[in-house]
């Protein structure tokens, strides 16, 4: 009779190999997706068409450059918004990053930078905040150093009243939102009437931008009678799945509902940005980092 043991044992041995090959491979693969995705620079268009606009204008928004260069200080991703000649800069927070060692040059440059180009309406982020609430925590930053210097540099952080861009009909305010609101679990919801106190009113008859970091309160922002918000703050969800979206996001929540893209509502719309750069886990895989190239434009 044939022994087969041998055999069996031979074959568990080669089985194994080829599996760890295979998974070596796949692994391989993930890394080089994650390289390539968390230096590419991609393009995303929106228009925006109401009767309240006068003429046409083109913003780019940038978010969450978290201190990220793209080549040095960010000679590809300066070129690549000169390219699409904006009439305005739109940030929507989170262009450094709040961790100790953290020089926060990056972020700082490249904003200083815009503004030697383009008008700049911008909006803290959560980091900006959380450094600005703990500095204790934080001592080789000076928020107020940091807002002062992008201030001086003719940066508008439109928190008191819109600003008005130009004669468009266009304005834009931004909404400060405290740090208790980016808890990571059991976050809280504000109250809308709370939120109309962090945030200028409307213009009537105007075309009314909202810079809200964080997209998670659409349903709020919806009701404080704005016609646009734009944020970030998600990271497009960190992995992005073919037709799930995004499958994570700061607050770990699961497939989060604003992860990407133009959402519109009952009159109100949002843009929010998959973001530039990276932070505490350097992953985008399927997620390449994005400007946002925005047409606002009469009827």
């Amino acid at each position: 009779m044939t022994n087969l043991f041998p055999y069996s044992i031979t074959g568990l041995f080669m089985s194994k190999k080829y599996g760890i090959i295979a998974a070596g491979a796949a692994t391989a693969g993930v890394l080089a997706w994650n390289m390539i995705d968390t230096h590419r620079l991609t393009v995303s268009r929106y228009e925006i068409v109401s009767e309240k606009i006068r003429g046409r204008l083109k913003a780019v928004l940038v978010s969450d450059l978290h201190d990220t260069s793209f080549g040095r200080d960010n000679k590809r991703l300066k070129e690549r918004i000169d390219r699409l000649a904006p009439d305005i800069i739109l940030s929507a927070g989170d262009m450094i990053t709040s961790e100790k060692r953290s020089g926060n040059r990056a972020g700082q440059e490249f904003m200083e930078s815009l503004s030697r180009k383009y008008p700049v309406y911008a909006v803290e982020g959560n980091h900006e905040n959380k450094m600005q609430d703990h500095p204790e925590r934080f001592p080789s930053f000076s928020e107020k150093m940091y807002m002062t210097s992008l201030r001086i540099g003719g940066i508008r952080f439109p928190y008191d009243e819109p600003g008005m861009v130009w004669d468009s009909g266009i304005y834009v305010s931004a909404l400060k939102m405290p740090v208790r609101y980016d808890r990571k679990f059991n976050r809280k919801r504000p109250d809308p009437e709370e939120l109309k106190l962090m945030c200028p009113r409307p213009v009537e008859g105007g075309y009314n931008i909202l810079l809200a970091h964080d997209p998670l309160y659409f349903e709020e922002y919806s009701a404080l009678g704005y016609d646009l918000a734009v944020s970030g703050h998600v990271h497009g969800g960190i992995i992005r799945l073919p037709g799930l979206g995004g499958l994570l996001s700061p607050d770990f929540s699961f497939f989060p509902k604003y992860d990407s893209g133009l959402y519109t509502e009952d009159g109100f719309s949002m843009i929010v940005s998959r973001g530039l750069g990276t932070h505490t886990f350097p992953v985008r895989i399927g997620n390449p980092a994005e400007i946002v190239e925005i047409e606002f434009r009469g009827v």
